[in-house]
């Protein structure tokens, strides 16, 4: 049994889950004991041998729980335990699930784990399974594979949440990134006093389970988070992310790929605590250890969409000479914010560095804000489109409403792909491969 006020998950096997539409209650709805929107997290950690897990249980989950996660080298043998916390809090006059946490630990790199969390005396969830990252410079797991967007909510994203499992289950991809505005319930808040707003939630993580489940589901904050004083957020992400940086900004390492998630909704401004983190982090960077450096924030430094990106220019002033400076330079950098997607030439200032995609010295830059979520917008396109903007979703769908995601594909230590997605059709819309300046 599992939570539910516009969507109920309903688990097949371990290796098949679908969703059901179901009536909207008028409450949070009771829930049982029963794990759910179970999500793996990776941890800042060189030597890959941990990995972080989240899970819910019920607000009526007994004060006895006992958080436990069991996993092992095969389904049969799940020997190593460890136990984690339990936390809650209270949303409009509602109690969230009872929220628990735990870092498995004595991971080797590179492999193939089982699990389970639960409660020896409440029960488990069913198996899953994992494949933990490679070390630090580990250069082996060429090629890598990941799923990314932002703004993604319980509407309209059926089709990406049931894509990007597909591809995490098989393999296909390793992870996927989430870049702000996650879930929605903010904008139900109002809707019989914030009774259904846990609700949102809830079905958000059981419908991206799936997923999270089987892969790492790295996040980072946006707009919709902010909600009483990003309450969900901080307790539902923040202790399951690398530690490195607080709630809002952090950065981590998978193989030979150096990931770095901010949000310009906090002091962005120069030595504000988060300007200082993305330097000081990005200066530290040893590009023999990790020769790519990717960047993902929940709004675009430059964008040719008059729902944000006339607003985008403050940001891109003080970040695009930072992300294409020798000390600090990054390679690729996605957002999402506006509910569409964009791909940029090689550019910086607007200024085309060139027009193919060959040795490229500037950071490349995608809008990646379309895998489906309640406000349906942002068809509102600059006309003719600006030089410096190489593919949009109006070059395919005239009238919007296209709901996908980007993957990216890092080949080796000179060359990546980008596919975008049209998740309704589970068909590649565009795709290119770049070479970066070495």
């Amino acid at each position: 049994m599992t939570m539910s006020t516009l969507f109920s998950l309903v688990i097949a096997s371990a290796s098949a889950l679908t969703l059901s539409k179901v009536p909207v209650p008028a409450v949070a709805p009771v829930v049982t004991q029963a794990p759910e929107q179970i999500r793996l997290t990776f941890t800042r950690d060189a030597t890959a041998s941990t990995m972080g897990i989240y899970w819910v249980t019920s607000n009526k989950t007994s004060d006895d729980y006992l958080a436990t996660v069991q996993y092992g080298l095969s389904q049969s043998s799940m020997t190593s335990t460890v136990t984690g916390t339990n936390d809650n809090y209270t949303a409009f006059k509602i109690m969230s699930p009872s929220i628990h946490f735990a870092t498995m630990t004595g991971l080797k790199a590179n492999t193939f784990y089982w699990y389970r969390v639960g409660s020896p005396v409440y029960g488990w969830s069913i198996d899953f399974n994992f494949t933990t990252r490679p070390i630090d410079g580990d250069f082996s797991r060429y090629p890598i594979t990941w799923a990314a967007y932002g703004d993604m909510g319980i509407s309209n994203s059926q089709a990406t949440a049931d894509l990007t499992a597909k591809k995490i289950q098989s393999g296909e991809a390793s992870f996927i990134t989430h870049a702000g505005d996650i879930s929605y319930a903010d904008n139900r808040a109002s809707i019989n006093n914030g009774s259904i707003y846990e609700g949102v939630l809830n079905d958000f993580y059981n419908e991206v389970q799936p997923s999270s489940a089987y892969g790492a589901y790295m996040t980072s904050s946006g707009n919709h988070e902010a909600i009483l004083g990003y309450l969900a957020y901080q307790k539902r992400n923040s202790p399951s992310l690398p530690q490195n940086g607080g709630p809002f900004w952090h950065s981590w390492n998978f193989g030979p790929i150096h990931f770095l998630a901010f949000d310009q909704d906090q002091n962005w401004q120069i030595n504000s605590p988060q300007y200082q983190f993305i330097t000081s982090d990005l200066a530290a960077v040893d590009r023999a250890v990790t020769p790519w450096v990717v960047a993902y924030n929940h709004f675009p430094l430059v964008c040719s969409n008059y729902f944000w990106c006339p607003d985008a220019v403050k940001f891109q002033d003080l970040y695009e000479p930072i992300f294409n400076a020798k000390e600090t330079k990054v390679d690729l950098f996605y957002a999402g914010h506006v509910h569409a997607a964009e791909i940029l030439f090689p550019q910086q200032k607007m200024v085309v560095e060139r027009n193919d995609w060959n040795n490229v010295k500037s950071t490349m830059q995608i809008m990646a804000g379309f895998p489906g979520d309640i406000e349906v917008c942002c068809n509102d396109w600059y006309k003719p489109k600006p030089a410096w903007s190489y593919w949009r979703e109006d070059d395919v769908f005239s009238d919007g409403g296209m709901f996908g995601f980007s993957e990216f594909t890092i080949q080796n230590n000179t060359h990546a792909r980008l596919r975008m997605y049209d998740s309704n059709n589970a068909t590649i819309v565009t795709e290119l491969w770049w070479s970066r300046a070495v």
